[in-house]
């Protein structure tokens, strides 16, 4: 038999700085200490991992055999110990936030947010806060791991947010299903990405923009992530941004 392969070592120098954060994990070393380490229940080879670090931070790391990678990083509140909804240090959360608050500037009460794809919970956490009208966020995450590490040792405020654990497309349909017994969105956010960064098409296909139209107010919003910068992100990008123009004409 093979011997297991070696896991990274930890590193003895932590980080406190979180603009320095992503030295927090490389393919070589992992950085803090290690709080939660389970199996994740869509891929059992991938453990799911909270590290602690510094003044209050935490990551959320994926670790796979041939990739280590931190998914999100929150920081705890010393007194209650939940997550600090406004020390949100990925930028491309904070772009969404933006366009997303700014696109319903008009809007004076939001209400009603969903956001598919939770992971450690930054983007709930922080439209729960910032949105103190907000009498519902809901979040939706395929992955019953993370959603325990979110809940659990991330700090996630169940005050706040009501945590689904779920395949996006699948709940929102039975939503979108359901509709007219229950009220639409302000704003939905899509965050969801594969194991391997990629954005699934499931996640911009026809009938998948259908169910979101349909959960969607009439003023509603919504704000979802891509990557772009390689064939493939381009490739998906070009197609999702076809898929809405049909789904949303005008």
């Amino acid at each position: 038999a093979q011997p297991a392969p070696a896991q990274p070592a930890p590193v003895e120098d932590d980080v406190a700085d979180v603009r320095l954060a992503d030295s927090w994990a490389s393919a070589k070393s992992l950085a803090g200490r290690p709080v939660f380490s389970q199996p994740s229940n869509v891929d059992p080879s991938t453990r799911i991992e909270v590290h602690e670090h510094a003044s209050g931070w935490r990551s959320l790391v994926f670790v796979a055999s041939e990739r280590v990678s931190v998914q999100s990083k929150v920081r705890l509140d010393g007194g209650s110990g939940l997550a600090q909804p406004y020390a949100m240090p990925t930028e491309y959360l904070k772009s969404m936030v933006a366009l997303a608050l700014s696109a319903l500037a008009d809007v004076p009460r939001l209400e009603r947010v969903l956001v598919l794809g939770m992971g450690a919970g930054s983007l709930p956490s922080y439209l729960g806060r910032c949105c103190p009208e907000a009498r519902l966020v809901d979040a939706v995450e395929l992955d019953a791991t993370v959603a325990e590490a979110a809940q659990g040792p991330l700090g996630l405020d169940p005050g706040r947010v009501a945590v689904h654990v779920d395949d996006a497309a699948a709940w929102l349909r039975g939503r979108a299903a359901a509709a007219a017994a229950r009220e639409p969105y302000d704003l939905v956010c899509v965050d969801i990405a594969d194991g391997s960064n990629r954005i699934p098409e499931t996640v911009y296909s026809a009938a998948f923009l259908a169910d979101v139209r349909a959960s969607l107010a009439p003023h509603g919003v919504v704000c979802h992530n891509f990557h772009s910068g390689k064939a493939d992100h381009d490739r998906r990008l070009e197609e999702a941004c076809a898929a809405y123009g049909a789904a949303f004409p005008g």
